[in-house]
């Protein structure tokens, strides 16, 4: 990697993260009876286990489970796609001993919820999916949420398409030069202050390396604006723009004098961070800074055509659901991303991932191994997406495959 600090930096927190999950999910399979567990939605008890449509999937057939209703609910965060799972077997409702557990794991990755469907880390060993599969008595499975893969998959490739030489990752996979400067002037900056004693605010070949400096850069909020002559007057004719255009759409009204900052700064900067404690109406400004980019995206683009859609991220799906909420108040043409579970009801109208109507009269073709259904469905979802205003959805949910055909200019994360 060309950012070397930075990308062992990020790398061994996000491998430091999962391995912690795993842990304190290992901990909990050899301290918790199944009972609190299969009604956490975190074990499934008493499975048999059946080979799936492709080679290495293994499709799960759940026992009664103890007798435990378990709601599919928006306070239901146990098992989802994406999520490492363990495999043992199934002797009663007991915690497992940790030597057992060690001795007897089986680790796979969950690739459909509903049906249950999982594939084998160990994708190659034939006679352990058929061990797995045969159908005897008594030849019965817990599974258990250990962690989430997708997850640590996703900040992996994020990590290396930030940190990779240009020629070696698809320059449409990753942000833009100046962006991965600033997410990483930082830590080069401190092994450089390490290694020579002294910080520096330039590189030797004079670019510049300091974090403040190249956030607050200005940049052109239309392609028409950016003439290059901005780089003799230190970007004063590109603030003078970026004001007019705050005043014309009215971007500032009501705002105090912070939150006018603050908007002024999204609307001017390459990098803008709003900091505040809670009940400072940080949301609200983010709001007001997505209403006005995406009345410049229309602006930039021709009558009858759709501007370039915002997306809009946070770390947790309430969060999200707020955006999308405050999106939808004053006027956006916003759409959800994410699990239909753990979206607020009233909200489930702008999730473009809720099941369709087929699926709800219970034809489950477009959940697993739908063919063409699913391949129309996927169009379908595209379609909106282009079509829309603003994305929203969680911070993990942005590194899904639907997106990675998607070019963002301007990128909103609520933290």
């Amino acid at each position: 990697p060309t950012k070397r600090t930075y990308f062992l930096r990020i790398v061994r927190g996000i491998a430091q993260e999962f391995l912690e999950e795993a842990m304190t999910a290992r901990d909990r399979i050899c301290s918790a009876p199944c009972e609190r567990l299969v009604r956490s939605a975190v074990c499934v008890v008493d499975a048999r286990l059946h080979r799936g449509r492709k080679p290495a999937d293994i499709l799960v057939e759940p026992g009664k489970q103890l007798g435990i209703f378990v709601p599919d609910s928006a306070e239901n965060r146990g098992i989802q796609a994406g999520d490492a799972v363990s495999i043992l077997p199934y002797a009663g409702p007991y915690p497992l001993s940790a030597e057992s557990l060690d001795r007897n794991m089986i680790e796979a990755t969950v690739t459909n919820v509903n049906p249950m469907v999982l594939r084998l880390q160990d994708k190659t060993n034939a006679s352990l999916h058929t061990m797995l599969t045969e159908k005897v008595d008594g030849n019965v499975y817990r599974i258990d949420k250990l962690a989430n893969r997708m997850g640590l998959q996703r900040q992996l490739s994020a990590a290396v398409a930030i940190t990779s030489p240009t020629d070696e990752v698809n320059s449409r996979s990753r942000p833009s030069k100046e962006l991965i400067q600033a997410i990483t002037a930082m830590d080069e900056n401190i092994n450089r202050a390490m290694r020579s004693g002294k910080v520096l605010q330039q590189s030797r070949d004079g670019i510049m390396t300091s974090t403040a400096e190249i956030c607050s850069k200005p940049v052109p909020w239309s392609s028409t604006e950016d003439d290059g002559s901005h780089q003799d007057d230190g970007g004063d004719r590109i603030r003078d723009a970026s004001m007019l255009a705050l005043e014309k759409y009215g971007a500032l009204r009501g705002l105090n004098a912070s939150q006018r900052l603050a908007v002024e700064g999204a609307a001017t900067n390459r990098l803008t961070l709003v900091q505040g404690p809670p009940g400072t109406g940080k949301t609200a400004v983010g709001i007001r800074i997505l209403q006005h980019w995406a009345r410049l995206a229309t602006s930039e683009v021709g009558a009858g055509m759709p501007p370039n859609p915002i997306l809009a991220t946070s770390d947790s799906n309430i969060a999200v659901d707020n955006l999308v909420e405050g999106c939808a108040n004053v006027g956006l043409r916003v759409i959800r991303l994410g699990r239909p579970e753990a979206i607020r009801p009233e909200l489930l109208r702008f999730c473009i991932d809720r099941p369709s109507s087929d699926n709800r009269d219970g034809n489950n073709s477009g959940s697993y191994g739908g063919g063409g259904s699913h391949a129309s469905a996927f169009r379908e979802k595209i379609k909106q997406i282009r079509n829309a205003q603003v994305v929203c959805c969680t911070c993990i949910g942005s590194g899904g495959d639907i997106l990675d055909n998607m070019v963002f200019e301007r990128v909103l994360v609520d933290e």
